[in-house]
């Protein structure tokens, strides 16, 4: 095991929920939760195509702000959070005005449990909550 990778520490399992803040609205906490040169990828194009050059706390902000501005009332909820050695998973969804679905965010972490990549992918449901296991 390479010992310069976070596990499952405090500090990235509050960078992941702060991501989850993040899409909620919560703009500021981005300099927290994210390197200098964080990234995002989507596998949509509704956002995919703007995200692909834009790194950094602030310029993803902005993306993700933009984004909500044009579809108001979004809750972003998680679903299932894993963190080990640098990487996490989270399962989410997003309800709002006539919308259900949900989707995967994988994670790379720094040192410090920041989030340096993203890789996001929507689903068309929601996931159904009785067949999440531990």
């Amino acid at each position: 095991m390479d010992t310069n990778q976070p596990t499952a520490t405090s500090t990235a399992l509050d960078a992941l929920h702060g991501w989850t803040r993040l899409w909620n609205g919560a703009y500021d906490v981005a300099p927290e939760i994210l390197t200098p040169d964080a990234r995002v990828t989507f596998g949509g194009v509704a956002i995919g195509e703007r995200a692909d050059p834009l790194s950094g706390p602030a310029a993803i902000a902005g993306l993700i702000r933009d984004f909500r501005a044009g579809r108001p009332g979004l809750v972003y909820s998680e679903v299932d959070v894993r963190a080990w050695d640098g990487f996490a998973v989270v399962a989410w969804d997003v309800d709002g005005p006539g919308l259900r679905r949900g989707g995967i965010d994988t994670f790379v972490l720094d040192i410090e449990g920041r989030i340096a990549a993203v890789r996001s992918v929507t689903g068309e449901r929601g996931w159904p909550r009785a067949t999440i296991a531990a």
